[in-house]
């Protein structure tokens, strides 16, 4: 059977030059980050998609078919808990995986595409989180999602026409939770499956850019069954505290959304703090090119998190040093 599928297909010999592949500096926990990401993201498909199968995505329903996800289906609250967790997992591990790529010099050349997708992967893996924020659709959902909307709208040139797409409408309602919907369950995952895709072909031509020594490793190691056994320990470390944060700490669930209350004080998720902390710091006006205003407001939403991104995106660029450390 495998000489046949070999014949036919190629795949036995491919699989064969993958798991055999030499690991420069050998197999190491530092490089563990990658395939938990891609646990995390498995995780979020898989109970993405079973809670597809309760939630119905209007102002009407949004809110009570999240508490029959919470109430009455089996193990839901618990399946609705571990999503809410690989959410934060998936993008504290990008996090992590993007710095060890950036302390390691790993984006230099000739890896430069891989570390732009790798980017690319992480500012997508923030829109999963920001639109599937809204989802629940109670009072914090609402308030905070209110929040990001208006930043987006504040945005210059092409601020109006993002907001009046994503909200659709005076005010938040059906429209918007249909839109929201649509980018976290449709078009993210299936950006993020086919960079994901993209990414590991790049990284299979390029291969692992070993620790971060200038001169030529000395020790190797081979994939498997080395560096999988490690990141089949790192894997299941991430799903177990995804599980055990989904057992003691449940998804919150607050009193269903009320455009009318003006009282709530939303809480961002924690991987948007920084922004928010970054917008109270600065002042409300702060000065003006001609006529034309410029608020603390937008230096924070608009101007420094596109300096923070082109400066990540260019840093192969930017840094033309041949080191690795």
């Amino acid at each position: 059977m495998l000489n046949w599928i070999e014949e036919r297909t190629g795949g036995i010999s491919a699989l064969k030059n993958f798991l055999t592949e030499d690991v420069p500096g050998g197999a190491s926990y530092w490089y563990v980050f990658g395939s938990a990401t891609l646990i995390a993201l498995v995780i979020q498909i898989v109970t993405g998609i079973f809670l597809t199968f309760y939630y119905a995505p209007s102002a009407d329903t949004a809110w009570e078919s999240t508490k029959f996800i919470y109430d009455h289906v089996t193990g839901g609250a618990f399946l609705l808990s571990v999503h809410f967790w690989g959410a934060s997992a998936m993008i504290a591990l990008m996090t992590m995986h993007l710095l060890q790529v950036m302390i390691w010099g790993a984006y230099k050349r000739p890896r430069e595409i891989m570390w732009v997708i790798g980017v690319i992967l992480f500012l997508l893996t923030l829109v999963l989180g920001l639109t599937g924020y809204l989802l629940p659709w109670d009072l914090n959902a609402y308030s905070a999602s209110q929040v990001s909307i208006k930043i987006a709208g504040d945005i210059p040139i092409v601020g109006p026409a993002q907001a009046n797409f994503l909200q659709d409408g005076l005010q938040m309602g059906t429209l918007t939770i249909n839109r929201f919907f649509g980018i976290h369950v449709w078009l993210i995952p299936l950006m993020l499956l086919g960079l994901v895709g993209l990414h590991l072909a790049v990284f299979r031509h390029n291969g692992a850019a070993g620790p971060p020594a200038d001169e030529t490793p000395r020790k190797f190691g081979r994939f498997f069954p080395d560096q999988i056994f490690m990141d089949t320990i790192a894997s299941l470390v991430t799903f177990l505290v995804i599980v055990s944060l989904a057992i003691w700490l449940p998804a919150p669930l607050l009193a269903k959304a009320d455009p009318t209350n003006s009282a709530f004080v939303p809480s961002p998720a924690w991987y948007f703090f920084p922004l928010f902390g970054l917008l109270n710091l600065l002042p409300g006006n702060m000065f003006s090119i001609g006529s034309f205003p410029v608020s603390g407001e937008l230096i924070g939403t608009a101007v420094v998190p596109a300096v923070f991104v082109a400066i990540l995106m260019f840093l192969p660029w930017i840094d033309r040093s041949e080191e690795h450390t």
